[in-house]
C-alpha cells in the first residue's frame, strides 16, 4: 500500500486542544457531573472515621473502599469522555462501553498506581516519568484494551510536540489544583475540605482526561476501533 493510501486520522484538536478539551468535557455533564459530586461525597465521608494508616484495620479497609470509589469514578469518567469525543453522550452507551473495558482499565489503573507509588518512594523523578509518559494509557485500555501501554507510547511518538505542550499545561493546572485543595484544607475542616479538593480535583481531571482525548483520537493508535 502507497504511503498517499495510507488514510491519516484527521486533527480534532485545532489550535488548541485545552478549548477542545473543554467543549468534550461540558458534553459529558450528564456522566461527569454526578460521578464527581458522588465520588467526592464518597472520599469525604471515609475521612470521618479518622483512622490512621498503619495502625488499625479499619485504615486499610478504608484504603480499599477510597481505591474501589475512586477506580469506579475512573471507569465512568474515561467511558464518557470517549463517548464524548465521538459524538453524542448517552448514559446507556457510557454503561455499556464500562461493562465491556471496565475491569481492563481497572486492571491498569492498579498497575500504574503501583508503578508511581514505588517510583515516588524510591526517588521523585521515577514515579514522575512515569506520568509523564502515561497520559494516555486509561484512554486505551478503555478504548481498545490489550496492550494499553504500546498505544499509550505510539500516540505520543505520533505527536511529540503536542504531547510536550500539553504535558506542560497539564503540570500548570494540576499544580493550581494543589494550591487550590492546601488552601480549603487550611481554612475548612476535614470532611469538607476532603469534600472541595475531590470536587475541584474531579472537575480538573474530567477536563484534563477529555483533552488528552482530543488529542488521543488525532493519533493513528487513537483512530476509533
Amino acid at each position: 500500500m502507497s504511503a498517499s493510501a495510507v488514510e491519516v486520522p484527521p486533527r480534532r484538536h485545532g489550535r488548541s486542544p485545552l478549548v477542545a478539551g473543554a467543549r468534550v468535557a461540558l458534553r459529558t455533564w450528564r456522566v461527569s457531573l454526578p460521578v464527581v459530586v458522588l465520588a467526592a461525597v464518597a472520599q469525604a465521608l471515609l475521612v470521618v472515621p479518622d483512622a490512621v494508616p498503619g495502625e488499625s484495620a479499619a485504615a486499610a479497609i478504608l484504603a480499599v473502599v477510597s481505591f474501589l470509589a475512586f477506580a469506579a469514578a475512573l471507569v465512568l469518567a474515561v467511558a464518557g469522555v470517549l463517548e464524548s469525543v465521538d459524538g453524542p453522550v448517552r448514559w446507556a452507551d457510557v454503561l455499556a462501553r464500562a461493562r465491556r473495558r471496565g475491569w481492563v482499565l481497572a486492571l491498569w489503573f492498579l498497575g500504574w498506581l503501583v508503578a508511581v507509588s514505588v517510583g515516588l518512594a524510591l526517588w521523585i523523578v521515577p514515579g514522575v516519568l512515569v506520568v509523564l509518559v502515561t497520559p494516555y494509557l486509561f484512554l486505551a485500555a478503555m478504548d481498545r484494551g490489550g496492550n494499553a501501554l504500546a498505544a499509550d507510547l505510539a500516540a505520543i511518538r505520533a505527536r511529540v510536540g503536542r504531547w510536550l505542550v500539553t504535558s506542560i499545561l497539564t503540570g500548570m493546572l494540576v499544580g493550581l489544583a494543589w494550591l487550590v485543595a492546601v488552601v480549603g484544607g487550611f481554612f475548612l475542616p476535614g470532611p469538607a475540605a476532603a469534600l472541595l479538593t475531590w470536587v475541584w480535583s474531579g472537575l480538573l481531571a474530567v477536563w484534563l482526561l477529555a483533552t488528552w482525548a482530543v488529542v488521543y483520537r488525532s493519533t493513528a493508535p487513537g483512530v476509533r476501533p
